[in-house]
């Protein structure tokens, strides 16, 4: 947490986190979102011997992944949601009683998450109705708000940016650029607050891949860390 003398603004207590990243933004935003496990059971029996005593989990998660891919083509702009299957069954030859998805939902504001997060519901619900398992959904984490950069940092942030003979990307273009989700989005709603990206040369690669990563550790990333703290 900072502590301005912004002039007209006197002791304003704000927060500032930098990122690294292939380009320079200073203001940057994030996604609302909100993740959840979904837990489906049903009944074990022999795949082979008795496959109708079975009541089979993993189709559930099938049904519901299908539901979920159908929904895309209607998903309002900024939606989007992606998840993994966590648990499928132990044996090819076993009906597997329990299966397990994990799903992380993201909109432009936290309003858009929850319609998505109601539609999302209703995915969820279909594996097991096909199916007959029974399915709990268990919220893993506290929600985040979308972002909300504060003006006067970023204007002065991009300036200083400018300052250091970088190029930030205009403001026009930074409005339909989220970068992921961060809890910092919370606090933005409460407080001003900037989540400013700080380019470092990574040849085309972006952040959370491996290019990245060795890309971070170069001369380049290390001005971006000195810089990103003047």
């Amino acid at each position: 947490v900072l502590m301005l003398d912004a002039g007209v603004f006197d002791d304003i207590a704000a927060t500032v986190m930098l990122h690294p990243g292939p380009i320079d933004i200073a203001a940057g935003r994030s996604l609302a979102l909100s993740e959840a496990t979904v837990r489906y059971t049903g009944r074990e029996s022999h795949a082979a011997v008795a496959p109708y005593l079975g009541i089979n989990a993993a189709d559930a998660v099938t049904v519901s992944q299908v539901a979920i891919g159908l929904l895309r083509q209607q998903l309002a702009p900024g939606q989007m949601m992606h998840g993994i299957v966590t648990d499928g069954g132990q044996a090819a030859n076993v009906i597997p009683a329990r299966a397990e998805l994990r799903y992380t939902m993201r909109a432009t504001n936290s309003e858009s998450l929850r319609e998505l997060e109601s539609r999302m519901s209703g995915c969820f619900a279909a594996g097991a109705v096909a199916t007959g398992c029974e399915h709990v959904v268990t919220e893993t984490a506290p929600a985040y708000a979308e972002l909300l950069p504060d003006a006067w940092l970023s204007s002065t942030l991009r300036a200083e940016m400018v300052r250091f003979g970088r190029t930030p990307i205009p403001e026009d273009v930074e409005a339909s650029m989220p970068l992921g989700s961060t809890d910092m989005g919370n606090v933005t709603q409460v407080m001003p607050g900037i989540h400013p990206i700080v380019g470092i040369e990574a040849g085309g690669a972006s952040i959370h891949q491996p290019a990245f990563a060795a890309a971070a550790i170069s001369d380049s990333a290390d001005t971006a860390v000195t810089e990103g703290s003047i």
